[in-house]
């Protein structure tokens, strides 16, 4: 399926499916796709490192992961909670430069606060 853009993927898995491919193969090549897609668009010619930190929604697809660790050749960690955890980044590093006395941001104090979770499916 390449790299290309998605509508064009899409084309393609119809094609596909259409010309009878099972739908795990279809699923596969699309990781695949995926996966060499990151790699030549936003890796390009830099190096992967060896310890490879997988974080985001798209950390969810197992298919993804595997596709990673079969063409890298190397163990992808996904982290219990990744897919917030680029977002505690992001806010450990706006308290750390914090430079405002007040804020209506109500994050910062979340640790101290009571709340309640609850799941919400459709």
């Amino acid at each position: 399926m390449g790299e290309r853009c998605t509508v064009f993927i899409e084309s393609d898995l119809v094609h596909h499916q259409q010309s009878g491919a099972q739908r795990d193969d279809l699923i596969a090549g699309l990781s695949y796709s995926i996966v060499q897609n990151y790699l030549n668009r936003v890796v390009g010619d830099r190096r992967v490192g060896n310890r490879i930190f997988f974080q985001g929604g798209t950390a969810f697809n197992k298919g993804v992961v595997a596709a990673f660790e079969k063409v890298l050749d190397k163990e992808i960690i996904v982290p219990e909670n990744h897919d917030v955890t680029g977002a505690i980044g992001v806010a450990l590093l706006a308290l750390e430069e914090r430079t405002w006395d007040r804020s209506g941001f109500k994050g910062f104090d979340l640790s101290h606060r009571r709340y309640e979770t609850d799941i919400f499916r459709m």
